[in-house]
Formats: C-alpha cells, structure tokens, sequence
C-alpha cells in the first residue's frame, strides 16, 4: 500500500497530505481492516519537499514533517517507524 505524506508546491515549498501522526492512523486502520494480515504500507513524499522532488531520496527528511516537540524531521520519522 502506498501512503502519500507530502508533495513540492509551485513556490519551492511543501504541500502535506499526511503527517506522521495521520500516518500512523491510517497504518493502525489498514492493519484492523486486513484482520493484522501481514502487509507492506511504503511512505511516499517524507523526504526533501516531497514526492518526486529530487533523487536519490533518502538524504533529507522533510523538515515539514517535524512533529511538535521533537528536534527534527529525522526525530519524527524514526518515531514512526518505531511505532
């Protein structure tokens, strides 16, 4: 399952689909739906501006998709994989 975080906007910037913690919503209700059947949800867009915008992407986090009270984007994003 393919899971939209973010897109680059016309002005350089960065469109938000889902935040992390959206993200985890939406894994926590796939995961009820398939009945805990193992699956593969990939996030699309949690790096640099968002999706597509440069390559190789996995260099930079989206600074846009630091949660509150964490440090940085890398902190929020280990957050849910450790979710």
């Amino acid at each position: 399952m393919k899971l939209g975080i973010s897109v680059p906007d016309q002005k350089g910037g960065t469109r938000i689909i889902n935040t992390f913690e959206d993200a985890l919503e939406i894994i926590k209700k796939a995961d009820k739906l398939s009945l805990g059947v193992a699956k593969i949800i990939y996030l699309v867009g949690w790096q640099y501006n968002g999706h597509d915008d440069k390559y190789p992407a996995f260099f930079e986090v989206n600074k846009a998709m630091k949660r509150k009270g964490d440090k940085t984007a890398e902190e929020s994003l280990m957050w849910l994989m450790r979710e």
